[in-house]
């Protein structure tokens, strides 16, 4: 892809894990577009709800190198709705980030699996990200790309339910 396509500064940001600078996956960047620079995993995909309206959409896992978790791409149709990365080993302090970005637009709970996060979503909708962060606000644990949007849409359409239930452990029956 050429560095002229739309596309060629968020993918370079995404190889280099940085994220300082980023305002947002343009929307012209396309599932296909994802699929030239980075290799699919598998050939599957999952489905699922984004954002308060549990809006079904697909996902797929990719490779990118230097990340100890595979990016997971959230898409309706050629329409990219969200790239999630998880325990992103940024080449700079966390708090080299959040100073960069100043304070959110917004702060959401989340839940990291079990656990609950208060406060821990950092939404930055018109740059297109936010931050998951660890209950001391220290550590990132995860990071949502998205187009630049208005938070209702955000919350409406984007946002991920991590949430994991623990369900009561049932007797082994034999």
């Amino acid at each position: 892809m050429t560095s002229s396509h739309p596309c060629a500064t968020a993918w370079q940001a995404i190889k280099a894990l940085e994220f300082r600078d980023w305002y947002g996956l343009p929307m012209e960047c396309t599932y296909g577009d994802l699929e030239s620079e980075f290799k699919r995993f598998r050939d599957e995909y999952g489905q699922g709800g984004l954002g308060r309206k549990h809006v079904i959409t697909r996902y797929r896992i990719h490779l990118a190198e230097g990340y100890a978790h595979h990016l997971k791409e959230y898409f309706r149709q050629e329409h990219i709705a969200l790239i999630q990365i998880e325990y992103p080993a940024l080449p700079y302090a966390a708090a080299d980030l959040l100073q960069r970005l100043g304070p959110p637009e917004f702060e959401l709970d989340y839940h990291r699996e079990v656990m609950p996060v208060p406060k821990g979503a950092w939404v930055y909708p018109a740059r297109g990200l936010t931050l998951f962060l660890d209950a001391g606000r220290s550590a990132i644990m995860g990071i949502g790309l998205f187009h630049p949007c208005h938070l209702a849409e955000y919350l409406d359409d984007i946002h991920p339910d991590t949430r994991m239930s623990e369900l009561p452990l049932r007797a082994f029956e034999q």
